[in-house]
């Protein structure tokens, strides 16, 4: 069974969709957290810090660290929206089933059997849609 290299290339991505997922949570908590390494822990009955202001070299390594942290959210949301976009242009049976397959790792036989088809036959339905949700994106940009 041939596919086109853009199914194959998605199909790649998919299997880190709920990486990205993930990751996107712990960047966001690793800005977070960085963000109060810098403010320093407050008191909440004062408005100034209860500690000594940190040197300007460990601010300037946080706050690099905290747009190096930036950067690659961009990234990750990006190949998340990404992903999210090809996914939203497909039928929400396929949808699921793909989901299933690529992203949780569900064999793709057990998938073919609660859908009353063989292997090869779902297969084939999963790459003509992803072909379609693709093409249908690049033909709306």
């Amino acid at each position: 069974m041939k596919q086109s290299p853009s199914v194959r290339a998605f199909k790649n991505e998919l299997m880190n969709y709920r990486f990205y997922q993930s990751r996107e949570k712990k960047l966001n908590s690793l800005i977070e957290y960085c963000y109060h390494m810098l403010g320093g822990v407050r008191s909440p009955s004062l408005e100034m810090p209860t500690h000594a202001r940190r040197s300007p070299d460990t601010e300037y390594r946080i706050r690099d660290e905290i747009e190096r942290h930036r950067e690659n959210l961009a990234s990750t949301q990006s190949k998340i929206r990404d992903i999210e976009t090809i996914l939203g242009l497909m039928e929400d049976e396929m949808r699921e089933v793909v989901l299933r397959i690529y992203a949780d790792g569900e064999k793709t036989e057990a998938v073919a059997r609660k859908r009353y088809i063989s292997a090869r036959g779902l297969h084939y339905q999963i790459n003509k849609s992803i072909q379609r949700a693709i093409v249908t994106h690049y033909t709306q940009l």
